[in-house]
This record gives structure tokens, C-alpha cells and sequence, in this order.
């Protein structure tokens, strides 16, 4: 299993940290093993996935909640690239 988050546009620029907001992906199986091996810090990433909610309890009985990417595939992909999925 590797777990990691992603750094996204807002398009609406609502997000507090100045319309970015970050997303956390996990993966598991060989897309854990070999999957971050041609992708480099900072490159864009397109990841497919499912979304997963997780909640638990606090010891002090407040609900919490978490929610990230389980990744079916990942890949890096070039600038142009990037530009193409983000018109979709």
C-alpha cells in the first residue's frame, strides 16, 4: 500500500489555501509497488479511482470523517496532456 497526497487547481478559487486543494490518494497491490516509479515530485498526475469515505469516533465522542482517492491507475503526464484533461 502507498498513500500520498495531490496538490489541485480549484477552477473556482474557493478553497482556502488560494484555490488549491489537496487530495489524498492511496493505492494497493502492484499499482502500490511500481506505480510511482516513472513519475517525479511535482510532475502532474492523472490518478483514476473511487472515492472512499472513512468516519470514526474521537475518544472525546466528536465524529470525524476522511475522504481520498482509492487509485485504480495512475499515470504522469506531460504539460500538454494535463492541459487536455483539465478541459474535459
Amino acid at each position: 500500500m502507498i498513500q500520498f497526497s495531490l496538490e489541485v487547481a480549484d477552477p473556482e478559487g474557493s478553497s482556502a489555501r488560494s484555490g488549491r486543494s489537496v487530495i489524498d490518494i492511496v493505492a494497493f497491490g502492484r499499482l502500490a509497488e511500481t506505480g510511482l516509479d516513472h513519475v517525479q515530485a511535482g510532475q502532474p498526475l492523472l490518478v483514476e479511482g473511487r472515492l472512499q469515505q472513512r468516519r470514526w469516533k474521537t475518544p472525546e465522542g466528536k465524529n470525524k470523517s476522511h475522504i481520498e482517492v482509492i487509485a485504480t491507475d495512475f499515470r504522469g503526464v506531460n504539460e500538454d496532456e494535463a492541459k487536455e484533461e483539465r478541459r474535459r
